[in-house]
């Protein structure tokens, strides 16, 4: 059987393309015709279309291929023994047609005002290419530009510093412009100046080691924030720390923690940009400060000249306590009532008495605690004898305003006692009246010296001698007991000892006159008089009376 004869293409375009051939006579057919088939091949490649049709039709379109390609085809007849040979090659090209799609290679940021564009030619470039088109449009605005170049590459300028681009390309043919790449995003470079200050930059946190600081970062729009550079140091100091922050956050909060209790701290803070540190904002603040150690226990002496006092002798070293203010002093009266002193305390009880500044202490580190001064509006008045008083010492340190202290209980407590021996104590047992021995005294000498006197008084009325024996001699009667002088001489003897017996109670009246009139004069002493010590002082004093009694009593009943 013979080929197709005859064949001939039509129809082409840039996708498709018809394909006619003729039949060969009945002689030359062999038997029944029962297919043709096309096949189509694209030059200088394996990629082949092939194609059967029935054996009555005599022309066949083939589509689906590839603009501006060059194509051969051949047409084979079967019969019922087989195929037979192929019709002769026929070579075509299709059409052009537009370009197809292209791919962006990379995108470089060139400076903060340009962007480099590399990208390939289309995969189907459906002809020669003669033009790329590049459409650049701005984030968040409406704003585009469009960029032609010949070759696989362009640079897009005059773009605003650290914005995001959205990129496309497409290509170009005779027929038209082809189909754009699929849409790059790319943000320009930072801008060449620094970043602005941060604002609001502000103190939202104080304690005795810690300041916490905030701040808002500046509005910069064209750059990133890549982190701050916090510095500061102390007032008395030139050299700063530093503290580098990485992180960015429109509000940023840090504390700056191991600091120094009650000092003034300056600090600066930086933002930095890929164009570096941007200038600086400051802020200015204080650690609060810390309760100041507890102060040494003072000496308090009680001494005796012309009076009693409890004076107060500070070390004067407190005043090296860091912000040291004053030091003031408590007298807490715990007779009356009767109460209990408390171990620990937070706090001084009492009431002020006594107030030294930082000048007081350096001059003279002792003080008197009752000497009825008045000192910067605090009287320190006389304390009450026979009252027991507990003292506190307190150290009161001042920064910014804000008072702290501690203070320390005087281990001691003391009596304001009327004798003139100061005896310090601090037992509760022996809080009571120091006057109890005293009165036992006085009542006793009392009633000793009234015993001396009723026993005379009835020994004269016995007409016994017993007062005037050693000192008078009975006269001799002379006739009339009349003349006898013994009356006169008793009643000289009762006048005498009445006499005597005024004087007696005048002098014990004196007596107890100059004990009242000492009261006044007592001042203090300390606490730890006992009762016992106290009357036998008294029962000593009250015995020199009654001999001096006595002996009155006996001169009054001798006669002259």
């Amino acid at each position: 059987m013979e080929s197709a004869g005859n064949v001939t293409i039509s129809s082409i375009t840039s996708t498709s393309v018809h394909i006619k051939w003729i039949i060969p006579k009945c002689v030359d057919r062999g038997s029944d015709i029962l297919s043709y088939s096309c096949t189509l091949s694209e030059i200088n490649t394996a990629n082949k279309i092939k194609l059967e049709t029935q054996f009555n039709f005599k022309l066949i379109q083939i589509g689906r291929l590839k603009p501006f390609t060059n194509y051969s085809t051949v047409v084979t007849i079967t019969n019922d023994i087989g195929s037979g040979p192929s019709s002769s090659p026929i070579a075509f090209r299709t059409l052009e047609d537009v370009p197809g799609p292209q791919t962006i290679i990379k995108m470089t940021p060139l400076l903060n005002t340009a962007i480099v564009v590399a990208f390939a030619p289309p995969i189907d470039a459906n002809e020669l290419i003669t033009k790329y088109r590049l459409s650049v449009e701005e984030e968040m605005t409406s704003y585009q530009i469009e960029t032609d170049t010949d070759v696989t590459s362009a640079t897009i300028k005059d773009l605003s510093a650290y914005i995001s681009y959205h990129i496309k390309v497409k290509a170009r043919t005779s027929i038209g412009w082809g189909a754009c790449s699929s849409v790059r995003t790319v943000r320009s470079l930072e801008d060449v100046h620094v970043p602005e200050s941060p604002e609001n930059f502000t103190v939202i946190f104080q304690d005795e080691t810690t300041i916490g600081l905030q701040w808002i970062s500046p509005s910069f729009t064209t750059g990133i924030i890549h982190g701050y550079k916090l510095s500061y140091h102390r007032d008395t100091e030139d050299s700063e720390m530093i503290v580098i922050y990485r992180s960015h956050s429109t509000l940023s909060q840090v504390n700056v923690t191991d600091l120094d209790s009650g000092e003034y701290y300056h600090f600066r803070v930086q933002a930095r940009s890929g164009a570096g540190y941007g200038p600086s904002v400051n802020q200015s603040s204080f650690t609060l400060p810390a309760r100041p150690a507890k102060p040494t226990v003072p000496n308090i002496i009680s001494y005796t000249c012309s009076n009693q006092r409890l004076t107060l002798k500070l070390f004067p070293n407190i005043v090296d306590e860091k912000h040291f203010y004053m030091a003031r002093v408590y007298a807490d009266d715990v007779s009356l009532p009767k109460a209990k002193i408390q171990e620990e305390e937070n706090e001084p009880t009492g009431t002020v008495i006594l107030i030294m500044d930082k000048t007081d202490i350096i001059q003279n580190v002792i003080f008197i605690l009752e000497d009825n001064s008045i000192k910067l509006g605090i009287h320190n008045p006389e304390l009450h004898y026979n009252h027991t008083y507990v003292f506190y010492m307190e150290i009161v340190t001042k920064f910014e305003n804000i008072i702290q202290f501690s203070f320390v209980k005087h281990p001691k407590c003391f009596t304001i006692d009327l004798m003139n021996t100061p005896v310090e104590g601090s037992s509760d047992d022996e809080n009571g009246s120091d006057l109890y021995g005293i009165a036992v005294g006085f009542v006793f000498g009392i009633i000793f010296i009234l015993a001396a006197a009723l026993i005379c008084i009835a020994t004269k009325r016995s007409g016994k001698g017993t007062c005037t024996s050693t000192t008078t001699t009975k006269p001799k009667y002379k006739g009339n007991r009349e003349t006898n002088f013994w009356p006169i001489n008793g009643n000289l003897g009762t006048s005498n000892s009445m006499q005597s017996t005024d004087f007696r109670q005048n002098q014990d009246l004196g007596n107890n006159s100059n004990v009242m009139n000492t009261f006044p004069l007592i001042k203090l002493t300390n606490k730890n008089i006992n009762r016992s010590t106290s009357f036998q002082r008294t029962h000593f004093k009250n015995d020199r009376r009654q001999n001096t009694n006595r002996g009155n009593i006996k001169r009054s009943l001798t006669p002259k």
